[in-house]
């Protein structure tokens, strides 16, 4: 596998925190899948540590896709997840961001409907995710906040993005502004695909590191 550990970030990411070019072209590195049993992780020296993951290993693949690649990851993360108690809500987290990540595969082949698929399954992950933050009274991010937003909004479920929108507009930092402005495209009932430069406070940030989990 071949492993970027930080790439350049020249133009303002998307309001799901897809990171604009140079680094957004590294999608493809960001996980890799075992050719002997198709375990698929960010790192695949990694090796899960419950039965349950394990199960969903062995489990066919329906494809080896690059979307294939990030879901199943998501589906072993999730397993883990459910195995144990220590950093579920992390586990989960990353369950989430790698189905995003399948979407955002989907996104760049034009395949909407695959892309809504995946994206929705990001949303499930990520409540749960927020569930047992909240469960544990530990603060939920407002950068999760609008990350979830976008996500419902680009499935056009509108209602869940706005009231996601309004949770994050309480913070007073660049999420909340981001939150106004996912107000107003749920207002117009858009949903495309949307920048952080867009919002008129924006600054760029030119290096992120987008290698591992």
């Amino acid at each position: 596998m071949f492993v970027i550990g930080s790439t350049n970030q020249m133009y303002p990411p998307d309001l799901d925190w897809r990171p604009g070019e140079m680094a957004r072209s590294t999608l493809e590195h960001q996980v890799a899948e075992c050719s002997k049993c198709h375990y698929c992780a960010p790192d695949l020296a990694k090796k899960p540590q419950s039965e349950a993951a394990r199960k969903v290993i062995a489990r066919p693949m329906p494809g080896h896709s690059l979307a294939d690649k990030f879901a199943r990851a998501a589906e072993i993360m999730a397993a883990e997840a459910t195995a144990t108690e220590f950093n579920a809500d992390g586990m989960l987290q990353y369950s989430g961001v790698f189905f995003l990540r399948a979407a955002w595969s989907c996104d760049d082949r034009n395949e909407a409907q695959k892309a809504a698929v995946f994206r929705r399954k990001a949303a499930e992950k990520l409540e749960q995710a927020v569930a047992k933050m909240i469960g544990a009274n530990r603060e939920v991010s407002p950068e999760m906040l609008v990350m979830l937003c976008d996500i419902y909004r680009r499935i056009g479920e509108f209602e869940k993005a706005e009231k996601l929108a309004h949770a994050a507009i309480n913070y007073k930092s660049r999420p909340q502004r981001m939150a106004e402005l996912q107000l107003k495209l749920c207002r117009e009932k858009k949903t495309d695909r949307h920048t952080l430069g867009e919002v008129s406070s924006y600054k760029q940030s030119f290096t992120i590191v987008v290698g591992g989990k």
